[in-house]
């Protein structure tokens, strides 16, 4: 079940930013302009991104290390506001560190869950890794897409086919796995 809900998810979401792009994009310019700088929404993403990160590490830390667990909310805190101060581009890469998160998430849940063409499942895994780590080490690109993808229809249109193909594999697999495992997952 663990598998199954976080899969469907982010695969209708990739489904839904298909549709996003070729259909509401072009219409406001102005919008996808300020969105890669945006701080309000950047401060929301970094958040969420911090917290899960958080969790994530608080289970890594065992034996001597379980002494710096109270550490973590301060640490989260911290290091949200200072992002939200000092780093250009906070919407950009936070969405990147999301998207790194969700990958890794997708990856360990789809190994656990011997789903089939795992193979194919992990490669739009790492493209969306990939495409986050590009987010956080270079957010000027994700601008400059966004500008390529409102103005030009051919960018468009292939931008809302990789997100639509990406999305329908995570939820073809994932269907078919639950139909394979008798609705366990």
């Amino acid at each position: 079940m663990t598998f199954i809900i976080p899969s469907l998810l982010f695969g209708l979401f990739l489904v839904v930013a298909a549709v996003f792009t070729v259909r509401v994009m072009p219409a406001h310019q102005d919008i996808w302009r300020r969105l890669p700088r945006e701080r309000k929404a950047g401060i929301l993403l970094a958040l969420l991104a911090m917290a899960w990160s958080a969790f994530e590490v608080n289970l890594m830390l065992e034996g001597s290390l379980a002494r710096l667990r109270p550490l973590l909310v301060p640490i989260v805190i911290v290091t949200t506001l200072l992002s939200y101060f000092l780093l250009d581009y906070l919407f950009t890469r936070a969405l990147g560190g999301l998207l790194l998160l969700i990958s890794s998430l997708l990856l360990h849940q789809a190994f656990g869950a011997f789903a089939p063409a795992r193979w194919i499942y992990a490669l739009v895994c790492y493209v969306v890794a990939v495409a986050g780590m590009f987010m956080i080490g270079s957010p000027y690109r994700f601008r400059d897409w966004l500008e390529k993808v409102t103005v030009n229809r051919q960018w468009r249109l292939a931008s809302a086919t990789a997100l639509a193909l990406g999305g329908t594999i995570l939820v073809v697999v994932t269907v078919v796995h639950v139909v394979q495992a008798g609705g366990n997952g």
